[in-house]
């Protein structure tokens, strides 16, 4: 049976640092083993990206690379970055992730995933009230054992309301204006993308801002959608579920409505289920803001540039209807030694229609140089 939910106490602590040295189960945390024509394109819509790059294989063909790539945070769909063990009866809520590239992704290749859960804190939010934060490291590597990339990703671990100390957010459903609309429809319309032009290191002043990118109003389809694009991860259907019901009782739960059992972080698209958490309504998840983030960066560097770090930290929840801003600024800017780029430091931050910072990050960006 699904278990009861629970208060966080400092006691759980203990609890989530004794699994540090268990091997984690990441069977409900990797959907793609390699970056497929089909898995790419998949990705790269459900985060609004059609950069012909990634889908488009005559233009992969007439680049310099010969061929199509992966977006950077594709990896995402090869392990997801989550990892919570242990705590049940406690909500999973993403809280930050730090990315770094060693190369591109080509198409076509293969990518073996390394998970290592590495620590657990005890914190008190403001709005979670008591928690855990749950870390680990990623590593992908590709097909001849060489690195691709490294993550290192926290979750939150909160009290499921109505709990004493869970989420309380009050519930939001914002309605436009037809103006609002008809401003996000002209800027969405404007958005341009670099491409094959080359942006050269020397020619990209500090100071100067990066390209916005709108996300929004996000709709249940666009969930949907994200979902279809990066896989549904623990979800499992019909038969499926049932089987696993009381293996895994800690995500599953009860409808009120039906009073049948439903995977529990359904709260994502399912009213009822969002207010039980405690959230507004429904809500986005933690890794599509890490892959905004990616989405406007590689617009805005074009195709020769590299996207080398990139963070993102959670601030608020994005609910669905809200708009999000997506907006970036550089920073600092100094050569690589010994190589023919140079490298951009970048502010990242998301604002909801509301005027309210709910994502930050920062990033690298490996742009040509006109001396290299």
């Amino acid at each position: 049976m699904p278990v009861v939910n629970k208060p966080v106490t400092r006691e759980m602590l203990k609890e989530a640092l004794d699994l540090v040295s268990v091997p984690p189960d990441r069977s409900r945390q990797r959907w793609n083993t390699e970056a497929s024509s089909d898995n790419i394109r998949q990705f790269a819509w459900s985060i609004g990206d059609d950069n012909p790059l990634w889908i488009d294989p005559e233009y992969g063909r007439a680049s310099s690379y010969g061929q199509n790539l992966a977006p950077p945070t594709f990896l995402y769909t090869i392990d997801s970055t989550s990892i919570f063990p242990g705590l049940k009866g406690l909500a999973r809520l993403t809280a930050s992730a730090e990315w770094e590239w060693y190369s591109v992704l080509r198409e076509g290749e293969k990518f073996v995933p390394d998970a290592q859960y590495t620590d657990a804190k005890f914190a008190v939010g403001r709005k979670a009230g008591n928690m855990i934060i749950q870390e680990g490291v990623f590593s992908y590597a590709n097909a001849d054992g060489e690195p691709v990339a490294k993550s290192t990703a926290r979750v939150f671990r909160t009290a499921r309301a109505p709990v004493d100390g869970g989420l309380n957010y009050q519930m939001r459903c914002y309605r436009y204006t037809p103006k609002e609309l008809d401003d996000i429809e002209q800027a969405v319309l404007a958005e341009t993308r670099r491409g094959a032009e080359t942006l050269y290191w020397e020619d990209v002043p500090v100071g100067e801002d990066i390209s916005q990118r709108i996300k929004g109003p996000m709709t249940v389809t666009d969930l949907i959608c994200w979902y279809a694009g990066n896989g549904v991860f623990g979800r499992r259907p019909l038969s499926i579920a049932w089987r696993e019901l009381f293996a895994n009782p800690d995500f599953y739960s009860r409808r009120g409505d039906t009073w049948s059992y439903e995977y529990s972080e359904r709260g994502h698209y399912d009213m009822e289920m969002a207010r039980e958490v405690g959230m507004p309504g429904g809500y986005d998840t933690g890794h599509q803001r890490t892959q905004w983030f990616g989405h406007m960066l590689t617009d805005w560097m074009g195709d020769a540039g590299f996207l080398s770090r990139l963070s993102c930290k959670s601030h608020l929840p994005i609910v669905i209807g809200d708009t999000v801003f997506v907006r970036g600024s550089v920073v600092s800017k100094r050569p690589k030694e010994g190589s023919a780029v140079g490298i951009i430091g970048c502010d990242l931050v998301g604002v909801n229609q509301l005027g309210e910072v709910v994502m930050e990050g920062s990033a690298e960006v490996q742009l040509q140089r006109h001396d290299g």
